[in-house]
């Protein structure tokens, strides 16, 4: 039996792990494994630059929309102030016939919106509340109408008066302005009569009167009216008209005249009833007779004269 010699592997092709093998190794994957953390940071930091990129302009954008909101509450706080000083304006552009200046009603209104801190802010105005309180200091007022501006700050008050119709006298020595429902409206002396061209009539009644109230009936001022204008259409002047107390009677002055006429105010045919005065005016002209105390037209049909 031939036995073989095994044969010696030669020591370098022996394989052999040496101990500093490992580290090699280790060298190798520290080396590979570097770059990609690298990479890693790079991306955290660009990622976290780009969050804080967005983050600055997130904050930008509310803090700018916040001055917005801020620009418009001013602004809106800023439109919904509003002046004390009303600008009053004659709504049927008869300044030159009111009883007082309009510049009277422009300081009475300018105290009302200073009276309230309330009254000061288109939101809580309460113009319905001046408007009375102008009226009921100014009766002669038929209209007050308070506008606000959209934009501005100064309140615009339209007014309007009462027509007025006659100049109502009493037994004090007082003289009052009626408008054509009988109210007084307002005081004046006897020269109002010819500014205004009022009727002038006295009362000869003790009734109490003030300012806002009914001092004649509505009825009996449209009768001394239609009166009035017959007369006047005749070419005829009347001095005074005279409401005797305790009747229904109307007498009418007229002017050269020393007569006077009576009227029926319970009988609303005054037309009827200045025809039959005027009728027995002309006929006592012709015959030359001149009534030394009056002419009575009261009775419809009949007419007397003394």
């Amino acid at each position: 039996m031939k036995l073989l010699r095994r044969s010696k592997i030669p020591s370098e092709r022996r394989h052999v792990t040496p101990a500093g093998r490992t580290n090699q190794y280790a060298y190798y994957a520290r080396r590979s494994a570097e770059p990609a953390n690298l990479g890693r940071q790079v991306f955290r930091e660009a990622l976290n630059a780009r969050t804080a990129k967005r983050a600055a302009h997130y904050s930008a954008q509310r803090f700018g929309l916040l001055l917005v909101i801020l620009a418009v509450a001013v602004a809106l706080i800023s439109i919904m102030n509003l002046s004390t000083d009303p600008k009053v304006i004659p709504a049927d552009d008869r300044s030159g016939a009111f009883l007082h200046p309009v510049s009277l009603y422009e300081q009475a209104a300018q105290k009302l919106f200073q009276n309230s801190i309330w009254n000061q802010n288109k939101l809580t105005v309460d113009t319905a509340n001046i408007s009375a309180q102008l009226r009921h200091e100014f009766p002669e007022l038929s209209l007050v109408t308070i506008t606000l501006p959209l934009v501005g700050h100064r309140p615009i008050i339209y007014i309007a008066q009462a027509e007025p119709a006659l100049l109502l006298q009493t037994n004090d020595g007082r003289a009052y302005i009626v408008d054509n429902t009988g109210r007084l409206i307002g005081t004046a002396n006897t020269n109002a009569a010819v500014s205004l061209h009022l009727l002038n009539v006295r009362d000869t009644s003790n009734t109490s009167t003030s300012l806002g109230q009914l001092a004649v009936a509505s009825d009996t001022v449209q009768f001394i009216q239609a009166v009035q204008y017959q007369i006047a259409q005749k070419g005829l002047g009347v001095s005074t008209y005279v409401l005797p107390a305790g009747t229904s009677e109307l007498d009418m002055y007229l002017d050269g005249q020393h007569y006077f006429v009576k009227f029926n105010l319970a009988d609303d045919s005054a037309l009827q009833q200045v025809g039959t005065f005027l009728a027995v005016k002309h006929n006592l002209e012709e015959q030359g007779i001149t009534p030394a105390s009056y002419i009575d037209v009261r009775v419809a049909g009949r007419a007397y004269y003394k």
